[in-house]
């Protein structure tokens, strides 16, 4: 009964298909775009707490104005140059006279006064906070540091690979916030840590605030986190990734301090419920926020409260982002409760009568379910197939499991572990809509997702 009721707050994402001459439809798809753009990036830059005078779009080009003394200029490229779809960023300084007054950065033009370019893992020049040492590093040596949900990694690695994929995995847990300032340098040699580096890095977020740094064969954690189960994990996860010929160092200290909850519903009229309890204003502000901007104040009902002793958790500072990722559904539920996120959601998207054909609707409504997975590194997807009643049982069974199964190949690609993704099929037997008509036969042609912790562990 409880999978049947989670099931039952999925709503569908409708397609409609109007017929409109093809320049009013390339208008208003350019004017959509750009308004959807300038959205997003002011609610990254909300989430982050970055404030700007303006920002406007022409096409997928931003102009960011603020005045000449700005001291977030790096920062703000980088979150906006993170939004998906945003392809340059031009400066406009009101007051400043001469060459520097507007200065414009595309993406692959040489020479541009400014660096920020769309690059898979933004920078910031955000100063450091990972703890420094006299102990002079030989050989590859790391620090990264995560504090208010925001990343600084630095040091030297071996190689462009290891850099790169160091990158990749920063860049999907912790981007829009990170500041990579990792450099290569192929004459340090080797190091035994180096090749599964990127998953003790990623496991910073467990801990919420936290520091290490791997110089000479030691890696040194220090930080804060709420529970001894959360210190053990975290250094657990930093010993399997640099190996047994790398010594750990566990310094967190444990605050005592409980996790923060949240919910958030998504219902169909546009209503977005925020509840649960923060570890301060400032939390609640931005997340409420960051939600305004997306889907308008007078839809948001926030209900969210201060605690007592609640820990900034990784996760407070990502709830930010959820809502420029979930906008294209009409109806979704997320949860966090001690330290666990889950929710549901459905994209409405519809495979062709008898088929198992991704279509670009369903590959959209994927990327939003790829996005979430790979931005929760402990969750599981259960991805479930569905069809509507036409055909034989059997058949429709089959198809359902086939359904599921292509969503399941098309995610994986992303950099998403198969053993994270469950595919099952329902057949005809979880209907959303009637199939007495074509339209709901349409929505009954589905695919949802269910995702959470893993079952029986």
């Amino acid at each position: 009964m409880e999978q049947e009721k989670q099931r039952s707050s999925l709503v569908r994402w409708l397609i409609a298909g109007l017929a409109v001459l093809a320049v009013a439809t390339v208008a208003y798809g350019v004017t959509n775009e750009q308004n959807n753009l300038e959205r997003n990036s002011r609610a990254a830059l909300a989430a982050a707490g970055v404030e700007v005078d303006d920002v406007r779009f022409e096409g997928r080009d931003a102009t960011l104005i603020a005045a000449p003394d700005f001291p977030d200029r790096a920062r703000a490229e980088a979150i906006v140059l993170a939004v998906e779809g945003v392809r340059a960023v031009v400066w406009d300084t009101p007051g400043q006279a001469g060459p520097d007054a507007t200065s414009t950065t595309v993406a692959g033009a040489p020479d541009t006064t400014v660096t920020a370019t769309a690059v898979p893992t933004p920078t910031t020049t955000v100063p450091s906070t990972t703890s420094t040492t006299a102990v002079v590093a030989v050989g590859p040596h790391l620090d990264a540091s995560l504090s208010e949900g925001r990343l600084t990694v630095s040091g030297v690695l071996p190689d462009e690979a290891s850099a790169q994929r160091l990158a990749g995995v920063t860049n999907a847990i912790f981007a829009p916030f990170i500041d990579n300032q990792i450099s290569v340098d192929g004459t340090v040699g080797e190091a035994a840590w180096v090749p599964n580096i990127a998953s003790g890095v990623a496991a910073l977020a467990i801990a919420g605030e936290a520091q290490l740094s791997i110089v000479n064969g030691v890696a040194t954690l220090t930080g804060t986190t709420g529970t001894e189960q959360k210190k053990a994990t975290v250094g657990g996860a930093i010993q399997a990734a640099v190996g047994e010929a790398t010594t750990v160092v566990n310094s967190i200290v444990v605050t005592g301090q409980v996790p923060p909850s949240y919910q958030a519903v998504g219902s169909p009229d546009g209503t977005i419920t925020l509840a649960g309890v923060m570890p301060d204003q400032r939390a609640i502000d931005t997340i409420a926020g960051a939600a305004a901007q997306i889907y308008g104040p007078e839809r948001i009902q926030n209900t969210m409260t201060v605690g007592e002793n609640v820990e900034a958790t990784f996760s407070v500072f990502r709830i930010p982002l959820t809502f420029t990722l979930l906008q294209p559904l009409t109806q979704w539920n997320i949860d966090i409760e001690n330290d666990v996120i889950s929710g549901a959601f459905l994209g409405g998207a519809s495979f062709a009568v008898g088929s198992a054909q991704l279509t670009p609707e369903l590959e959209a409504l994927l990327d939003t379910a790829a996005g979430i997975i790979l931005r929760n590194p402990t969750s599981v997807l259960v991805i479930e197939g569905h069809t509507d009643s036409r055909g034989p049982a059997d058949e429709n069974q089959a198809l359902s499991e086939r359904r599921a199964q292509a969503a399941v190949a098309y995610l994986v690609p992303k950099g998403i572990d198969p053993q994270r993704l469950i595919a099952t099929g329902f057949g005809e037997t979880q209907p959303i809509a009637s199939n007495d008509t074509a339209e709901g036969r349409a929505s009954n042609r589905r695919v949802q997702f269910v995702f959470g912790p893993p079952q029986g562990g």
